[in-house]
């Protein structure tokens, strides 16, 4: 009942878990980023990176640098976070929310381009502070990207068939997983033939 308020309130037909349960799922990651810097990689002395891949409306990085900022402002002083984007409008969405509205403009950047292309990346590196140098550690965020691979497929080859599923091996994998059966016969895999 709340979820389909949520919708009809933004009128959307769509949102990611970011959108869902924001700020709490930010907070979360942030919590997350925090602790592993102290506790695993004892890097809490350098300044901390995080670049993230796709940030759609920017309120994942909006949540991040929120929480940052209120519970560790010195971290926060000299952080950088980072969003790669392809896509133009959903940049001036993030510069409009984080900038505008969230007053990250010291710690937040876009860097316009395809996170699959080497020169994207080689923009991020130019795009940080000086206190930054490439030897660090940096966290690497894909939440609006990673939720939109496709991925599974279902299907029928007639009306009455058996439901069969569609996957993506390597060839070696394809004979072994040929005719697997999975919950008692309902589902049989067909693997697609990927060269490499």
């Amino acid at each position: 009942m709340v979820l389909s308020r949520v919708y009809k309130d933004l009128q959307v037909d769509w949102l990611t878990p970011v959108e869902v349960f924001a700020p709490w799922y930010g907070r979360a990651i942030a919590r997350f980023i925090l602790e592993t810097r102290k506790h695993t990689l004892h890097s809490q002395n350098q300044p901390l990176a995080i670049v993230e891949i796709g940030g759609g409306t920017g309120t994942l990085a909006a949540s991040i640098l929120d929480y940052i900022a209120g519970k560790e402002p010195v971290t926060y002083s000299a952080m950088s976070y980072t969003t790669i984007e392809i896509s133009s409008s959903l940049a001036a969405m993030q510069h409009d929310l984080l900038v505008q509205q969230r007053g990250h403009s010291q710690t937040w950047r876009c860097v316009a381009g395809d996170a699959s292309q080497v020169s994207s990346w080689g923009n991020v590196a130019a795009s940080l502070p000086l206190q930054h140098n490439l030897q660090q550690h940096c966290f690497v965020l894909m939440m609006e990207v990673l939720d939109n691979l496709p991925h599974d497929r279902v299907m029928r080859q007639t009306a009455n068939g058996p439901w069969q599923q569609a996957a993506i091996v390597a060839e070696a994998q394809q004979q072994q997983q040929q005719q697997q059966h999975i919950a008692h016969g309902v589902c049989n895999l067909q693997p697609a033939n990927i060269q490499q």
